[in-house]
């Protein structure tokens, strides 16, 4: 049902969830043209008043641009001289702008635009801002061109990797909401999945099968490794669930649309539907889907997936596993007697290698950790209660695996609260967390861990945080409680 609508051929973005009232950002679209063919372009706000039964949106403010707009996001900031945060805006002419939505509000013109970078060869068809860090946005234009920018300082953004083949537009990038160094991007019909760490791609999805052309990628709120896209093929409208966990194939296909789809969007308040635009109609989906045509893996959905236990990349503190590479060959030495002997030759008896002395080095003695002090001994006693209880309860080797990895975090966890190297705020959260897992309620836990995901410090928090999120995630598939 339509309740509200603005006249205008426009790119939009809505205001942050902190930002009361609502506001709708509105530029005017690049490469298209009303029934007016006026050639001028501008940059309005819109207040979304759901009392109001009118189903106009009322005009609240605007600027005139030089430039029409390919794409607009709209992020919150805590600086007192953005209030309401800051719109960056993809142009036609390949610059970026960044507006001030408090100085368009009281027709402050001259101050609306903060800052105009121009680095990109085309025009900028995708942005989006990484939500760990609010100061990072990406960016895609024409030639498989992909910046991402701080927007403390714009004058080097850096690259992902090197430029995907062959070149085409960059239709959509997206960050991964749960790890804040891993990019999508949608080019030449596939999509590239970017690890930051290594300024290289990771992997690479495109269904085989379909003639399936992936413009947009989202992903999914809540697991790392899941993504949605949508194809803007006439032949094939669909919207594809992945899982970079089996990446072969879709997981599940969402058919119904009669043409291309252009723009795909999850819900994230209720986290109940999946809404999809194409042309001339739109639709939208729960899961499961109500669209009555779906095309599934040969994997049953209802199948066990192991949890997301890392990065998707691998964590920098892993331990490489000797037993898998081939051992050296022994050193030639020319004492040892041979084993050939030809018939008749006398064995000598009396001969004896020189006496070879080697000097071994002592090996380093493990360090020996401080005691936790009292007031952090609790955790230490919950998280390997937890441990100890999922060995007992399983005999599954590679679940073994995970849970002594787990157990190497845990003692990184451990030598950081015994040297009070960690900040209040995660020492907080752990308590907090621990908190939870005593009340047997591990929902809770997860919550607080993925806020401190959120706010925290990565290269504080990384080496140990993805095994607290292992542990927890493994006490609720196995049914382990905390039990001192």
């Amino acid at each position: 049902m339509k309740i509200k609508e603005v006249p205008r051929t426009a790119n939009i973005a809505w205001s942050p969830a902190q930002q009361h009232p609502i506001y709708l950002a509105a530029g005017t679209a690049a490469q298209q043209l009303d029934a007016s063919f006026s050639t001028s372009a501008s940059l309005e706000l819109f207040e979304l008043d759901l009392s109001d039964a009118s189903v106009d949106l009322p005009r609240k403010g605007g600027v005139i641009s030089e430039q029409r707009f390919h794409r607009l996001v709209w992020t919150w900031h805590t600086n007192s001289d953005m209030a309401m945060g800051y719109i960056v805006a993809g142009a036609d002419n390949g610059s970026l702008f960044l507006y001030n939505p408090v100085a368009i509000l009281e027709d402050r013109g001259e101050e609306a635009m903060v800052l105009q970078v121009s680095k990109h060869s085309g025009p900028v068809h995708a942005l989006d801002f990484n939500p760990f860090q609010r100061n990072l946005v990406a960016s895609g234009a024409s030639e498989s061109e992909i910046f991402i920018w701080d927007l403390n300082n714009t004058a080097s953004p850096m690259t992902p990797g090197s430029k995907t083949q062959p070149f085409d537009d960059v239709n959509c990038v997206s960050w991964n909401r749960q790890v804040q160094h891993i990019l999508a991007s949608t080019v030449a019909g596939k999509c590239v999945v970017w690890d930051l760490r290594k300024s290289d791609p990771i992997i690479k999805v495109n269904d085989s099968t379909s003639r399936m052309r992936a413009r947009q990628v989202v992903w999914h709120p809540e697991v790392a490794t899941q993504m949605c896209l949508a194809s803007e093929d006439d032949h094939s409208p669909s919207v594809q669930l992945w899982d970079l966990r089996f990446a072969t194939s879709p997981i599940r296909v969402l058919e119904g649309h009669t043409r291309g789809v252009l723009a795909i969007a999850p819900v994230y308040p209720t986290r109940a539907g999946l809404p999809a635009y194409g042309a001339p109609k739109s639709e939208a989906w729960n899961d499961p889907p109500a669209a009555n045509r779906t095309r599934t893996r040969s994997t049953p959905l209802n199948t066990p997936m192991e949890p997301v236990m890392q990065p998707l990349a691998g964590l920098a503190d892993a331990v490489p596993d000797a037993s898998i590479h081939p051992q050296p060959y022994a050193p030639y030495n020319p004492y040892k007697p041979m084993e050939y002997r030809q018939p008749g030759a006398v064995q000598p008896t009396n001969l004896q290698p020189p006496p070879v002395h080697i000097q071994r080095e002592e090996p380093p003695k493990p360090k020996e950790r401080a005691p936790l002090p009292a007031e952090h001994q609790a955790l230490q006693q919950v998280f390997d209660n937890l441990a100890d209880r999922c060995v007992q309860a399983t005999n599954n080797q590679q679940t073994r695996k995970k849970l002594d990895d787990v157990r190497k975090k845990l003692d990184i966890l451990y030598d950081k609260l015994a040297d009070r190297t960690l900040s209040d705020n995660v020492v907080l959260g752990l308590h907090q967390m621990i908190q939870a897992i005593q009340q047997y309620d591990y929902q809770t836990g997860l919550g607080i861990h993925a806020h401190m995901i959120a706010t925290g410090n990565f290269s504080e928090i990384s080496p140990f945080m993805p095994g607290i999120k292992t542990l927890l995630q493994t006490c609720i598939q196995m049914n382990v409680y905390c039990q001192m």
